[in-house]
């Protein structure tokens, strides 16, 4: 936290926690924004988009110079949540992605304080942004469509 105060000029403590603010005030908000595109279009496409959208904004973030860009670009690495597609019904599924959300903050904070112990700050999101293109290309392989009104929708067409 130190290392990206100094780094970005941050003068005050409030600043660095702000930024973190940000960070999950824009995670909160995602599901506002690809929510509907999840029921309108399906869930593979939004999900590509959002995970396209979060990883170049999140490369921002690990590049920025200045806490104005710092800021500005964790606002702007607003994410769909997954937690959104409960629409889609899928009891099996949701059971194996729900552990993701609640042992994230736990593997998060040890692996991104590691990283940080040893490399800079801006190692953390980049090792999120290659852990994101690594999700994406197996995204772009293996994700198929399952949401019941798309796959209809599609039939009929």
């Amino acid at each position: 936290m130190q290392d990206l105060g100094k780094s970005l000029d941050m003068h005050t403590g409030i600043e660095v926690y702000l930024s973190i603010a940000i960070f999950i005030l824009a995670y909160t908000i995602g599901p506002i924004f690809f929510g509907a595109p999840l029921v309108i279009y399906g869930c593979v496409r939004p999900l590509q988009l959002s995970n396209l959208w979060y990883l170049a904004w999140n490369l921002g973030c690990g590049f920025a110079q200045m806490k104005g860009q710092f800021f500005v670009f964790c606002f702007l690495v607003v994410r769909c949540s997954q937690l959104a597609m409960v629409l889609s019904e899928r009891g099996k599924a949701m059971g194996v992605y729900t552990p993701g959300p609640l042992l994230g903050p736990v593997i998060g904070l040890i692996a991104g304080s590691f990283i940080a112990q040893y490399l800079t700050w801006r190692w953390v999101l980049w090792s999120t942004s290659a852990a994101a293109v690594g999700i994406q290309l197996v995204g772009f392989i293996y994700l198929c469509e399952y949401h019941p009104a798309t796959l209809f929708r599609r039939r009929c067409n």
